[in-house]
Protein backbone atom coordinates (compact mmCIF):
# COMPACT_ATOMS: atom_id res chain seq x y z
CA UNK A 1 0.00 0.00 0.00
CA UNK A 2 1.39 3.33 -1.02
CA UNK A 3 1.45 6.02 1.43
CA UNK A 4 -0.97 8.66 2.01
CA UNK A 5 -0.42 11.64 0.85
CA UNK A 6 -0.68 14.51 3.47
CA UNK A 7 -1.22 18.03 3.00
CA UNK A 8 0.26 19.30 6.42
CA UNK A 9 -1.16 22.80 6.32
CA UNK A 10 -0.35 23.22 9.93
CA UNK A 11 3.14 24.47 11.25
CA UNK A 12 3.98 26.78 14.23
CA UNK A 13 3.80 29.48 11.29
CA UNK A 14 0.50 28.15 9.79
CA UNK A 15 -2.22 30.83 9.89
CA UNK A 16 -4.18 28.45 11.65
CA UNK A 17 -2.42 27.75 14.38
CA UNK A 18 -1.33 31.08 14.86
CA UNK A 19 -5.07 32.43 15.08
CA UNK A 20 -5.22 34.43 12.09
CA UNK A 21 -7.75 33.30 9.56
CA UNK A 22 -11.46 34.18 9.75
CA UNK A 23 -12.65 31.03 8.61
CA UNK A 24 -12.16 27.27 8.53
CA UNK A 25 -9.50 25.74 5.76
CA UNK A 26 -12.11 23.15 4.76
CA UNK A 27 -9.95 20.69 1.88
CA UNK A 28 -12.80 20.75 -1.28
CA UNK A 29 -10.94 17.83 -2.54
CA UNK A 30 -10.02 15.60 0.29
CA UNK A 31 -10.83 15.19 3.95
CA UNK A 32 -9.32 17.86 6.01
CA UNK A 33 -8.46 16.99 10.12
CA UNK A 34 -8.04 19.15 12.41
CA UNK A 35 -5.72 18.15 15.36
CA UNK A 36 -2.84 18.37 17.74
CA UNK A 37 0.25 16.41 17.29
CA UNK A 38 0.09 16.23 21.66
CA UNK A 39 -3.47 14.84 21.93
CA UNK A 40 -3.62 10.91 21.84
CA UNK A 41 -6.75 11.05 20.71
CA UNK A 42 -6.14 13.50 17.77
CA UNK A 43 -2.62 10.67 16.83
CA UNK A 44 -5.52 7.88 16.59
CA UNK A 45 -7.25 9.48 13.96
CA UNK A 46 -4.41 10.83 12.28
CA UNK A 47 -3.24 7.33 12.15
CA UNK A 48 -6.66 5.96 10.67
CA UNK A 49 -6.19 8.35 7.91
CA UNK A 50 -2.52 7.49 7.46
CA UNK A 51 -3.35 3.64 7.02
CA UNK A 52 -6.40 4.68 4.92
CA UNK A 53 -4.19 5.85 2.46
CA UNK A 54 -6.21 8.26 1.39
CA UNK A 55 -4.74 11.96 0.79
CA UNK A 56 -6.16 14.71 3.33
CA UNK A 57 -4.93 17.91 4.45
CA UNK A 58 -4.43 18.25 8.23
CA UNK A 59 -4.91 21.67 10.18
CA UNK A 60 -2.67 22.12 13.59
CA UNK A 61 -4.60 23.63 16.35
CA UNK A 62 -3.17 25.56 19.37
CA UNK A 63 -5.48 24.07 22.49
CA UNK A 64 -4.16 27.19 24.15
CA UNK A 65 -5.57 29.35 21.70
CA UNK A 66 -8.06 28.26 19.44
CA UNK A 67 -9.32 30.06 16.43
CA UNK A 68 -12.25 31.86 16.91
CA UNK A 69 -14.30 29.99 13.91
CA UNK A 70 -13.42 26.67 15.46
CA UNK A 71 -15.86 26.51 17.95
CA UNK A 72 -18.41 27.74 15.47
CA UNK A 73 -17.57 26.09 11.68
CA UNK A 74 -15.66 23.09 13.33
CA UNK A 75 -16.50 21.36 16.34
CA UNK A 76 -18.53 23.25 19.16
CA UNK A 77 -17.56 20.83 21.81
CA UNK A 78 -13.94 22.94 20.93
CA UNK A 79 -12.36 19.76 21.20
CA UNK A 80 -9.66 17.82 18.65
CA UNK A 81 -9.78 15.65 16.93
CA UNK A 82 -12.55 16.90 14.53
CA UNK A 83 -12.47 15.89 10.54
CA UNK A 84 -14.58 17.66 7.37
CA UNK A 85 -15.24 15.07 4.74
CA UNK A 86 -15.92 17.05 1.38
CA UNK A 87 -18.79 13.93 0.35
CA UNK A 88 -20.57 14.63 3.51
CA UNK A 89 -22.55 17.75 4.89
CA UNK A 90 -21.23 17.43 8.30
CA UNK A 91 -18.06 17.57 10.62
CA UNK A 92 -17.21 14.53 12.34
CA UNK A 93 -15.89 14.39 16.33
CA UNK A 94 -14.38 11.86 18.67
CA UNK A 95 -11.75 10.06 17.90
CA UNK A 96 -13.71 6.73 17.85
CA UNK A 97 -16.45 7.67 15.62
CA UNK A 98 -13.44 9.16 13.23
CA UNK A 99 -11.47 5.90 12.98
CA UNK A 100 -14.56 3.74 12.52
CA UNK A 101 -15.93 6.53 9.75
CA UNK A 102 -12.43 5.89 7.84
CA UNK A 103 -12.26 2.06 8.04
CA UNK A 104 -15.63 1.88 6.99
CA UNK A 105 -15.76 4.47 3.99
CA UNK A 106 -12.35 3.64 2.94
CA UNK A 107 -11.55 0.04 3.92
CA UNK A 108 -11.18 -1.11 -0.07
CA UNK A 109 -8.41 1.62 -1.60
Amino acid sequence: MAPAAVDYAAVSTDPAYNNSLSHAPFADDKPTLFSNNLCPFAQRANLALLESGIPFQKVEINPQSKPSWYNTEVNPRSKVPSMKDPQVDSVLVESALLTEYVAEKYAQR
